[in-house]
């Protein structure tokens, strides 16, 4: 890696992997041949204030989901997204009932969700370990069941407090003794 920015991203690499290490993303095994292992890559992004100067370096380590094949290794990918007309909706009932909007941002969101098929992965580049691999017991971006996995374990989590999903937004959670909402 080169460029002006190559130890800032470094460290946010160092950062990635500390990251998803601390949230047991992973096993590291050793490589057996009939192992289907895929591979991994950085996505790397550079966000800037409105005058161009860098706001922060964002780092994401990414699975090769595009080396999965449906009925294979992935089987069920159909994670539901909320409705434009939910969001519309509630932004009118918002400002007609005095209601406070907040936003909540899910810290690695898929990497809370678990994998239910074996999957396993290279470990990346900068970081290999002759013959080992990874073995992912959380999801990771890129896996194309991710979506779904981190949809059912987020409604897991809704429901286990009491919320329901909407019948019209499967997207949208509520409370039936609350004038909370939440999508």
């Amino acid at each position: 890696m080169n460029g002006p920015d190559t130890d800032g991203f470094k460290d946010k690499m160092d950062e990635e992997l500390g990251t998803l290490t601390d949230m047991k993303s992973w096993i590291i095994v050793k490589r057996r041949p009939e192992m289907n292992v895929f591979g991994s890559t950085w996505a790397f992004r550079i966000k800037q204030f409105s005058n161009g100067t860098i706001n922060k370096l964002k780092v994401r380590l990414c699975i090769c989901g595009n080396q999965q094949t449906e009925g294979v290794n992935v089987f069920n990918t159909f994670a539901p997204v909320v409705n434009f007309s939910t969001v519309c909706l509630l932004i009118v009932m918002s400002i007609q009932l005095g209601w406070t909007l907040a936003h909540i941002d899910y810290t690695a969101a898929f990497v809370n969700a678990t994998v239910e098929e074996e999957t396993y992965v290279g470990i990346p580049q900068g970081y290999k370990q002759e013959g080992n691999v990874l073995k992912l017991p959380r999801s990771l971006y890129g896996l194309k069941q991710s979506p779904r996995r981190f949809f059912n374990h987020l409604s897991d989590k809704l429901r286990n407090v009491g919320m329901v999903p909407s019948v019209n937004d499967p997207c949208l959670f509520l409370w039936t003794n609350s004038s909370v909402l939440y999508t």
